[in-house]
């Protein structure tokens, strides 16, 4: 009998938690955003960088949305410069060989190395 309210009580707390997930989820979204403002972040995003036409493009397509443009443009900013700081720091260098020169294998040419020094 003990197992049972054990097992009623645990699907119920379980069915809580979920709901409450799913509505804390709702409220942190940010605000719904057209097809065409969208592609506009999309591209900015694009490149990494946002260019002073980028910026008014998308600034007036949020103005067009709603209240929220400063927001919008804030967060696009705000991901961009995320991007950015990846884009800076992030270097992957992958050697495969299938043979080995006298039990040795060459890591990079010396034209390579300065190239990677200089990275």
């Amino acid at each position: 009998m003990t197992g049972m309210l054990l097992m009623i009580f645990g699907v119920l707390t379980f069915g809580a938690g979920m709901y409450l997930y799913k509505s804390a989820d709702k409220a942190a979204q940010s605000p719904v955003k057209s097809p065409e403002l969208e592609r506009a972040i999309e591209m900015a995003k694009a490149d990494g960088v946002l260019a002073p036409n980028e910026r008014e493009i998308i600034r007036q397509l949020a103005v067009e949305q709603g209240p929220d443009a400063e927001e919008i443009l804030a967060e696009v900013e705000q991901e961009i410069a995320e991007i950015e700081d990846v884009k800076s720091s992030f270097a992957i260098e992958c050697k495969w060989k299938k043979k080995t020169l006298e039990n040795r294998v060459l890591i990079a040419r010396r034209d390579e190395l300065e190239r990677y020094k200089d990275f």
